[in-house]
Formats: structure tokens, sequence, C-alpha cells
């Protein structure tokens, strides 16, 4: 199905760098945020320095993968997160996460499906896996993401 929100937006993944760790900050501080996802709440003393060390030291080593979702303009509008790679069974948890003003504009099924591309094509993965909290008010849009960009898996989803 063809997407004309995404079409003007113009949405692209590009490797998480310093750059984009102010926006990070405010994205953790995002109360939905904190609440669907496995950041710890307070957030302790020099996390965000330790988690972006993790994504750092996992492109190194293959054990995970850290982008930025941006626009055409280069502004921050969320994270995509190969959140666990295990190059040996071929299989990466995904996610992703998305400011509040970029949500609900395709934005989300958008920088899945370049992740999930990125994941088939360059890791070579033959099994991605995205967890979706059950208690998330948006869950009918998070089914709605995963399924509009999963539609044309290559390789098992689940």
């Amino acid at each position: 199905m063809h997407d004309e929100r995404t079409d003007t937006l113009q949405v692209r993944l590009v490797p998480l760098g310093d750059e984009h760790l102010p926006d990070v900050a405010a994205l953790i501080a995002d109360a939905d945020v904190v609440r669907f996802t496995r950041f710890p709440a307070p957030l302790p003393s020099g996390f965000i320095a330790q988690w972006y060390a993790r994504y750092r030291d996992g492109r190194a080593d293959g054990t995970c993968r850290a982008f930025a979702i941006v626009d055409a303009a280069d502004a921050f509008l969320g994270l995509a997160l190969a959140v666990h790679i295990d190059g040996e069974a071929r299989e990466a948890e995904l996610g992703y996460m998305l400011a509040p003003g970029a949500r609900g504009r395709g934005i989300a099924a958008e920088a899945l499906r370049q992740l999930s591309a990125w994941a088939f094509g360059t890791l070579g993965a033959h099994r991605l896996q995205l967890l979706i909290s059950v208690e998330n008010r948006r869950l009918r849009g998070s089914r709605s993401v995963r399924a509009s960009s999963w539609r044309a898996c290559s390789g098992l989803c689940t």
C-alpha cells in the first residue's frame, strides 16, 4: 500500500551520533517512551552516556545498532534500533520510538520498513522480532506499523 504521508516527509535513518544525544535525552524523558520501553524511570545519573556507549560499541562488534530517524531537513524524529543482533543465528530484535510531534504521521511504519530492509540486506538476517507492549494505548497503531512495514517481508518476521 502506498502511503503519501511518508512521501512528503522523506524519512531516513542515519547512524546515531553525538549530535543526536540532546534529542535522545528529550525523547526518553517522554512519559509514553518511559512507560512502553525498557528505559528505567527515573533515569540514573549518566544513563544516556552509558546507553549510547552500548550502541556505539555494538556497532563496532555487531551486537546492536542505533539509528536516528530524521526528516529531509535532518530534524530528529525518533530512534530506530536493532536492540540485539545475533549474527550466528541471523536474528535481530528491532525497536523504534518517536518524538511526540512525529507520532501518527506514518513515520514509524516507514522507519521500521527501512530498518527491516537494512537488517535483511546488510545483516543478512533471516528472522526479525518486534516487541510491542500489550499495555500501549497506541497498540492499534503499533500493530498497524508492524503490518504496513512488514507486509513485503522477505524473511520471517514475528
